[in-house]
């Protein structure tokens, strides 16, 4: 802005002037000032002119900024441009500069979606070519930002349980309201629980917070007390590969909260708070499985193959007495449901995985195998992903779309 004046006096010459622009101090000024990087609004300026013998007189006026208003700016992060997925596809992107009044999602020529926001929820696609187009305006401008990507097609045939593994802490058990139920027995969490467990959230971060009941097996000979169970940190084994097991996991547990990034700041490898997951040396389920089969106080994933073949299914079914010496503890009852088996549980063999809530009907809990009877069992290894396709478009194998009573954690047969 410039400020033009003039300053007479009818009898002396103007000695000079000053000028003062809202409430900063007057300074020595004459006409053609110039003034920058004034905020938008209402400002006011006053010009005083004093002549020889000291006499002043002044004017002033009043104006407004008008504001300008940046165009915003936007970065697609995930799926990045060029890249190779597997269906279902998240996505993820970043808004700048000025803020956006209308931002809108849209895969390849689909109906947009209006009020869009990051993440983006997955969506499933057929093998080939797609692109995804997040578009952020207001009165400063538009900004468009694309993706292009490749979907894999024809990659995976067969769908399998994938098991959620655990390695329990030693010398410690469940004991509940019925102490004949629950030694070393396999424990249930409620989804929500099971979420937060794999996010690393410090609300759930030690076996005691996921398993408030936990307890230490009475004269342990390590001398474990309850407080030394609950405080056990919860060491969460995680796949270094690319994996349609991982991205099974992580299509779930993005159903159980849709707010926790697990379709795009947690895409593919990348896990939340990394400096507390525990990694296989090389990829692939066998080696994850061994991992947690290595790790005390662990929590994993793997197939059901690679399950049983780390001894994940391997505690004794036959029938014995109650041995002291070695913590041997037979329960010839019902446990949590499943039928009378004799079952021998041994505080050497904590290792075993857990029955999963469904996402279709919350309370109700479902195992990996198809039948009760094959939990502990070699020789039947059907998945319980009964419902769940084969083919190459497996994005609505899902707890959400297989039939309820289906176990939710299905993946194609690496």
């Amino acid at each position: 802005m410039t400020l033009d004046f003039t300053a007479t006096d009818a009898t002396t010459a103007v000695a000079g002037t000053t000028c003062k622009l809202d409430a900063a101090a007057a300074t020595p000024c004459s006409s053609g000032e110039t003034y920058s990087g004034l905020t938008p609004g209402s400002h006011t300026l006053l010009v005083t002119a004093t002549d020889a013998v000291g006499i002043t007189g002044q004017a002033s006026t009043t104006f407004t900024v008008a504001g300008v208003t940046l165009p915003p700016t936007v970065t697609i992060s995930t799926p990045p441009d060029g890249s190779a997925q597997y269906s279902p596809v998240g996505a993820s992107f970043i808004l700048g500069g000025g803020a956006a009044t209308t931002v809108s999602c849209q895969w390849d020529s689909e109906t947009p979606i209006s009020n869009c926001t990051s993440p983006v929820a997955f969506h499933a696609f057929s093998g080939g070519t797609h692109t995804l187009t997040v578009t952020a305006s207001n009165s400063g401008g538009t900004a468009t930002a694309t993706s292009q990507f490749t979907v894999a097609s024809g990659e995976y045939l067969k769908v399998g349980a994938v098991a959620v593994i655990v390695n329990f802490p030693r010398h410690c058990e469940l004991l509940g309201s019925d102490p004949q139920l629950a030694p070393y027995a396999r424990f249930k969490v409620t989804n929500a629980q099971l979420e937060k467990a794999f996010y690393g959230n410090p609300a759930v971060d030690t076996w005691g917070e996921l398993l408030p009941d936990l307890s230490a097996v009475p004269s342990n000979p390590e001398g474990r007390t309850n407080a030394d169970c609950r405080n056990q940190r919860i060491r969460r084994v995680v796949r270094p590969d690319a994996s349609a097991e991982t991205l099974a996991l992580k299509t779930m547990l993005a159903e159980i909260n849709p707010a926790g990034g697990w379709g795009s700041t947690y895409a593919g490898t990348t896990w939340p708070r990394t400096g507390t997951t525990v990694t296989p040396s090389s990829g692939g389920a066998a080696a994850a499985a061994a991992k947690v089969a290595d790790t005390q106080n662990s929590i994993g994933y793997a197939n059901l193959e690679a399950a049983r073949a780390d001894s994940f299914r391997k505690i004794s079914e036959s029938a014995t007495t109650i041995n002291p010496s070695s913590y041997q503890y037979t329960n010839a009852n019902e446990v949590s449901g499943f039928p009378a088996i004799n079952w021998t549980y041994s505080f050497r063999k904590t290792k075993f995985w857990i029955p999963l809530e469904s996402l279709s009907s919350a309370g109700t809990f479902v195992e990996a195998t198809a039948g009760n009877s094959d939990i502990r069992n070699a020789n039947r290894r059907g998945s319980n992903c009964a419902g769940a396709p084969s083919g190459d478009d497996w994005s609505i194998v899902n707890g959400t779309s297989i039939p309820t009573g289906a176990y939710p954690l299905c993946a194609p047969a690496e």
